[in-house]
């Protein structure tokens, strides 16, 4: 285990940076989150902050369990920088989305429209976006990855991170990189080439 937080690097477009930055940008108060609660043990409760920040962390990542986000609290690098080390047991973080549930849900709701502004709708759709649009780009991913598709740099960059990390985990960051692609294409206008895309199926 690292001794000091500071000697963690994270890239400089690293979500967890987005979610860093958007959560010390909130009114928690407005939102109705709760003042930290003091454990039975005495011990200081931890900041409302950081465990929205876990919270938004593990639904951009697919950490939806209490004690998978316990466990990342302490292995994963990028989450052990985001919580400057703070290490919640799922108890605690179990509790804050149950007292919270209107503070987080008013957070969500910024948390697309800060996207929106900076540019991020991809990480929008994939934390909190419409269900339906989700299930469409994951199943695209899906369709890209398990099925012959010629000269697709999609692909071949999604097998990559298969091989390393996993089918699962490749179908979502798949899913994340057409968001990107097809809001792009949404702001330059760009038509959709059906003839192309069926040459190259």
């Amino acid at each position: 285990m690292l001794n000091r937080c500071d000697v963690i690097r994270v890239g400089r477009d690293a979500a967890v940076r987005v979610i860093d930055a958007f959560v010390a940008s909130l009114d928690m108060h407005e939102l109705g989150f709760g003042r930290r609660r003091t454990a039975l043990t005495g011990r200081p409760g931890y900041d409302p902050r950081a465990l929205l920040k876990l919270y938004i962390y593990g639904y951009l990542n697919g950490l939806r369990s209490s004690r998978r986000l316990e466990k990342a609290c302490s292995i994963n690098l990028e989450v052990i920088w985001l919580l400057r080390k703070l290490a919640p047991d799922f108890k605690t973080i179990a509790d804050f989305r149950h007292d919270n549930h209107c503070g987080v849900t008013g957070a969500c709701k910024a948390f697309v429209r800060f996207c929106r502004q900076a540019g991020l709708f991809a990480a929008a759709v994939a934390v909190i976006g419409d269900a339906s649009v989700r299930t469409v780009l994951y199943e695209a991913a899906n369709v890209i990855l398990t099925r012959p598709v010629k000269g697709s740099t999609l692909k071949s960059c999604a097998a990559r991170l298969a091989r390393r990390a996993g089918l699962p985990k490749a179908k979502v960051a798949l899913a994340r990189k057409l968001a990107v692609v097809m809001h792009r294409m949404l702001i330059n206008e760009t038509p959709f080439d059906a003839q192309r895309a069926a040459a190259r199926a």
